[in-house]
């Protein structure tokens, strides 16, 4: 009896979980439905978001980091959208799009963003703001589609040097916020309330904190990010990394102010097992990555955040952002006054 309770006990508590993230996650649906609408990719549904007069400016595509759904960048969408076209997306495996198929590798994924945007009607070219690993999907899909892209905004972007120095770690252990527990830990609810806790700023009760809580407590979020990552670290000499290698593009790689021992510290928090000099080796590489970025294209410009500005200056300062994106719009277009 007492060996038989031991095993029904673990698993009748998993099945409340499963149950209670079930419940949620049919809640959240019908509080927070999809704000924008679907595009069909490969039978799988890509969902946008797209406001803004169209005018003979270029459409800015925001992208997120990491492997976030496109609400990361709403702010400053909304606020784009007053001045500018602006179109927002889920990368498949986020957000409110469906899982997908096939390795989240960046070539992949700008072969499905350049569908989800034939599909919306955006008339090319386009410029692509991309944030971390988005700025990354940025410069893949540019070389793949130059045709397609007016411009690029990279907001302290990701390079191939970054992923080649780590490349043997993969799996995931090593896989920033050990993102496949957490898939395990969002399919039996738990994550609807750890991660308020660990991070009530980012998930508090505004419309948009609900939003995150309800897209992230969801397993996809985080087996998308591992995924996404290990595409990576299979093929890092398949990242865009060639000076001069996009052309002529303008091209504006936004970097923070605020970096050194701060970014030694997070990176010695997400690699524990790191000694100090391939810490700070690797906070070199990361110092370096304006530059890398700045050189893909003849036309290519480093643009140094406010002070005290760290890797998340897109939320720290969103009107340095906008500004910086006035000014390429305006190159772009030829135009003076914004």
């Amino acid at each position: 009896m007492n060996a038989g309770m031991a095993v029904l006990l673990p698993g009748l508590l998993m099945l409340v979980g499963a149950l209670f993230h079930l419940y949620r996650v049919w809640r959240f649906h019908r509080c927070y439905p999809a704000p924008g609408k679907y595009a069909d990719v490969n039978g799988f549904r890509a969902h946008y978001l797209v406001e803004g007069d169209r005018a003979s400016r270029p459409t800015v595509v925001w992208i997120p980091g990491s492997h976030d759904p496109g609400i990361e960048m709403l702010d400053l969408h909304n606020a784009l959208s007053g001045w500018n076209r602006s179109f927002i997306f889920d990368r498949f495996g986020s957000g409110w799009s469906d899982t997908g198929s096939g390795p989240r590798s960046l070539s992949n994924e700008a072969a499905e963003l350049s569908a989800i945007l034939e599909q919306a009607g955006e008339t090319a070219p386009v410029i692509l703001a991309g944030h971390s690993l988005g700025g990354m999907l940025a410069t893949s899909f540019a070389r793949m589609y130059p045709e397609k892209v007016a411009g690029l905004l990279l907001l302290d972007a990701g390079t191939a040097d970054n992923f080649a120095y780590v490349s043997g770690l993969r799996g995931p252990g090593n896989i920033p916020g050990d993102s496949l527990w957490l898939s395990v830990m969002a399919a039996f609810g738990l994550l609807w309330m750890r991660l308020p806790a660990k991070d009530p700023g980012k998930y508090d009760r505004s419309e948009l904190g609900q939003m995150r809580l309800g897209l992230m407590a969801q397993p996809k979020s985080h087996t998308g990010w591992v995924y996404a990552l290990n595409a990576i670290f299979d093929d890092p000499l398949g990242l865009v990394r060639e000076a001069g290698s996009l052309g002529n593009v303008p091209l504006y790689a936004l970097v923070p102010d605020g970096q050194g021992m701060s970014d030694r510290h997070r990176l010695k928090q997400a690699l524990p097992d790191f000694s100090d000099l391939q810490i700070a080796n690797l906070a070199a590489l990361q110092e370096q990555r304006g530059e890398v970025n700045a050189a893909l294209s003849t036309q290519g410009r480093i643009k140094v955040g406010p002070p005290g500005t760290t890797h998340d200056l897109h939320r720290e300062e969103p009107g340095f952002i906008l500004d910086e994106l006035r000014h390429l719009l305006e190159q772009v277009t030829g135009e003076t006054d914004g």
